[in-house]
């Protein structure tokens, strides 16, 4: 200790008259340059802050940039007193403790010297410093620190690391600049990590670990010092201190790379992020976006539920959508066989035949890169599975299907009709009862009964056999209502909540509300052209939602029935969220064996329904409420 004192003392003597002056010439300019600034450029904090924040900042700037690089270059003044490393191999540690000490030193007391020299200055031009303190209405007071001494804090970090660093160079010079590219060679590593793997670091309080930045660069000082020194020159303390960084960084990127590995390769054991985006028709085989965290991107996979078995489809920059001949479709998901992948490279464009796993590179159309280039084989492939799947009806069960330019409409006795697509570049579709509109620039519909397209088409509204149902906003109250118009001719459908949609060729399936400004909830058959109301008995009495429910929630143009021909409705409150069974004689019942709160994956097997409840595919059977897990995801809570 007494060696370490002596040196501490020798290191005063070899710094101190270059640290006088620079106190003296920083502290003189900013008293001049701040009393000549214009007041009313200082941020909201007032004058006394920033200017108190400078001088803090200031003595800060010279620990930084002269004590910690003169702690090696001392060694090469032309004082022959103050070169005592030099000398004897035996100094080395204990010049090291005592360079360490007076490093502490003057981290702690240069700053203090400047916020005293501050307080001095603020006080003799009659300024405060009470914006430096924030407090909230429940007596919490708190301190917000200007940018500056922020910025000041990350270079206090790098302080042994600048000392470490000083050491590899000639005579300790260029210090600053090559921390300044060590630390960008390492930040470059790491972006690299980073970049194709967005919201890597979410969930992890890096912050807690900030310590360990001084900790390990004292560590690699100390070895450059009293190791690289020992019978050696710069190269030396280079190879030795790189060595050691380099020892002291594989832990933290052995675990940055495999986070990186499992963000972009998740096990099916630790996912907590799942989401079932479609379905094969024989529902043996699933396509799920999955993740180990729920900020990262999912990856898409295809999940075998016999088996359990996962396969991977694709990376994080890969997609599989339902849509595959035309880059427009009723939703991203869908039950059927054949998917479209794509991705930012072009060697993820391609067909996936989910029944089989196989997958079909498909390069594409370059004057579109959104379309692939199918030949007529495929083509007639994909246009049947469309014309089986297609959720489009017009009245009388005629099924109504996109090819190419053209809308087709086939009825039941196997003749087709055909008209062009009205819509121009939009090629996005929902379904509005026996219409459709296409959003693009703005919203245009098609009424399968007139043939006509409207330019005006209400956010809410559904067509039936010519007669359209929409919302509109009173203009006293602002209160959403609902009106039939038929033949150009509109009145108003009192007591209406919700049109939920067609529930067969002729009628409406509505929610109302018997009594204005209340939670209670009805439900009625509406004919619009008739003017028929029938009630239904509901097995729920309040609500503040009701909605549909069907297999990856797939809209048509019919409300979808369960293979015993009911419509399934959710009807949620405050409390609590109901599941309603609507089937074709008008009886509504409560399904008691599933949880409102779960996605309904399939009902082709009724009364077995494939659900997914949270991470786990679950296949549960109406009636007695048997379930059977067909595939867990994760780490179930």
């Amino acid at each position: 200790m007494n060696l370490a004192l002596t040196y501490l003392w020798k290191e005063w003597r070899a710094q101190r008259a270059l640290l006088s002056a620079y106190l003296l010439l920083v502290f003189a300019c900013l008293c001049i340059g701040l009393y000549l600034a214009p007041r009313h450029l200082w941020f909201d904090e007032g004058f006394g802050v920033h200017a108190l924040s400078w001088f803090v900042t200031a003595g800060g700037i010279g620990v930084v940039a002269f004590v910690v690089p003169g702690l090696v270059r001392g060694e090469f003044t032309a004082n022959k007193g103050d070169q005592f490393v030099r000398r004897l191999p035996g100094a080395l540690w204990p010049a090291f403790w005592g360079k360490l000490l007076f490093l502490l030193l003057a981290l702690l007391l240069m700053p203090l010297l400047g916020l005293l020299v501050g307080e001095l200055f603020v006080m003799a031009l009659d300024q405060r410093w009470d914006g430096l303190f924030r407090w909230r209405w429940d007596g919490e007071v708190m301190m917000d620190l200007p940018w500056e001494l922020s910025l000041l804090g990350a270079g206090v970090l790098l302080l042994p690391w600048v000392w470490a660093v000083g050491t590899w160079l000639p005579g300790g010079r260029l210090a600053l600049l090559g921390t300044v590219l060590l630390v960008l060679v390492v930040g470059l590593l790491v972006f690299a990590v980073l970049r194709p793997s967005p919201n890597l670091l979410d969930g992890f309080r890096w912050q807690a670990w900030v310590w360990t930045v001084p900790c390990v660069g004292c560590v690699v000082a100390a070895l450059s010092w009293a190791r690289g020194r020992l019978a050696g020159g710069p190269l030396r303390s280079a190879r030795v201190g790189l060595t050691a960084t380099a020892v002291a960084l594989l832990p933290g990127a052995v675990w940055l790379g495999e986070r990186a590995w499992r963000y972009h390769h998740p096990r099916a054991e630790h996912l907590e992020r799942f989401a079932v985006a479609g379905m094969a028709p024989s529902g043996r085989f699933a396509i799920a976006n999955v993740a180990e965290h729920d900020n990262w991107t999912p990856v898409p996979v295809r999940i075998d539920l016999d088996t359990g078995a996962v396969e991977q489809l694709g990376g994080v920059h890969t997609g599989v959508i339902s849509e595959v001949l035309d880059p427009f479709a009723l939703g991203s998901t869908g039950v059927q066989r054949y998917w479209r992948t794509w991705g930012w490279d072009d060697d993820a464009q391609g067909v996936l035949d989910l029944e089989t796993g196989q997958w079909s590179r498909v390069d594409c159309d370059p004057k579109h890169m959104m379309r692939l280039r199918l030949d007529d084989g495929w083509r007639r492939i994909l246009l049947a599975e469309r014309r089986e799947q297609t959720r489009l009806r017009a009245p009388g069960g005629v099924r109504v299907w996109v090819e190419g330019d053209e809308f087709v409409f086939e009825a039941p006795d196997g003749s087709t009709k055909r008209r062009p697509w009205p819509f121009g570049k939009a090629r996005s579709l929902y379904p509005r009862g026996h219409a459709v509109t296409a959003y693009g620039e703005y919203r245009q519909t098609l009424d399968f009964v007139t043939g006509e397209v409207s330019d005006r088409t209400a956010r809410e509204s559904v067509h039936v056999r010519g007669a359209v149902v929409r919302q509109r906003v009173s203009r006293n109250d602002r209160a959403p209502s609902w009106e039939v118009v038929i033949d150009g001719l509109a009145r108003e459908l009192p007591g209406v909540w919700r049109v939920l949609g067609l529930f067969d060729d002729e009628r409406l399936l509505v929610a109302t509300r018997p009594r204005p400004g209340t939670q209670e909830v009805g439900l009625e058959l509406f004919d619009p052209h008739a003017d028929v109301r029938q009630p239904i008995a509901l097995p729920v009495s309040t609500a503040t939602s009701c909605s549909w429910v069907a297999p990856m929630q797939l809209g048509s143009s019919l409300l979808p029935r369960d293979p015993a021909g009911c419509v399934w409705l959710q009807f949620e409150s405050r409390n609590e969220a109901v599941l309603v069974r609507v089937c074709a004689a008008g009886e509504a019942s409560r399904v008691e064996t599933i949880t409102s709160r779960v996605q309904l994956l399939r009902w082709r097997d009724f009364p077995r329904v494939l659900v997914r409840d949270r991470r786990e595919i679950v296949e549960v059977d109406v009636e007695s409420g048997a379930r059977r897990v067909r595939f867990a995801a994760g780490r179930q809570r």
